[in-house]
């Protein structure tokens, strides 16, 4: 993936706001405004709601349009203990800078995804543990989701190891709170989160097993 760095730019690139909605340009551009030499920042939530005037919910609801829309990556950092420390953000370089950014591949070969191998991958699994399988086309928004949800994870591989090593252990577990679909797990960066981390297994089986975090690409 490709990302943006201030020393490409003097000011933020006009460029990469088109299309978007009001909201996401102003997130954005507070965004752009803290990012260091390589595109990357780590402002608080509280100061980005400050910067931006939005309320916290609102700010959250399009910082998630925006990561969806692969015009940012958000990476959780955490100490060895597993806590939160800080969130970073990191622009992406998108259409509407061709003229400025390096050649990029063209756009059939913007990803390599299989699309049918999605479905397929997911609805054996659903078929296994009787779950709801995808019956539609893939859409645009799904798509955009399945993206992110990867990038997260640094690869495809490691994002179905994640979901096939979680429905496992739900399975061997007992369901709390079944996630309702595929689209609902990778719809938000907080739903596949807490499906990586175990919140929907029965604690109460084995209370003494440690919970999994997931593993987010750059920590």
């Amino acid at each position: 993936m490709q990302y943006l760095k201030k020393g490409d730019f003097g000011i933020f690139p006009s460029g990469l706001v088109k299309g978007m909605t009001p909201y996401q340009q102003v997130a954005l551009a507070w965004i752009w405004k803290h990012t260091n030499e390589e595109g990357q920042c780590w402002p608080s939530l509280r100061l980005l709601v400050q910067e931006t005037g939005m309320s916290r919910n609102k700010l959250i609801s399009v910082l998630q349009e925006l990561e969806a829309a692969s015009l940012l990556v958000k990476n959780k950092r955490h100490r060895a203990d597993g806590g939160l420390t800080s969130t970073m953000y990191q622009v992406v370089a998108y259409k509407g800078l061709e003229e400025t950014l390096p050649a990029k591949p063209a756009p059939e070969a913007r990803d390599q995804i299989n699309w049918q191998a999605m479905v397929s991958n997911w609805n054996k699994l659903a078929g296994q543990y009787h779950l709801k399988k995808i019956r539609s086309n893939v859409t645009e928004s799904r798509k955009a989701h399945y993206r992110a949800r990867v990038t997260e994870c640094g690869t495809e591989a490691e994002f179905w190891k994640i979901i096939r090593e979680e429905l496992k252990l739900m399975n061997d577990w007992g369901r709390s709170n079944q996630p309702s679909s595929f689209e609902w797990i990778i719809a938000k960066p907080s739903n596949f989160e807490r499906f990586a981390e175990g919140k929907y297994r029965r604690k109460e089986t084995f209370p003494n097993e440690p919970t999994r975090r997931i593993r987010v690409a750059g920590e």
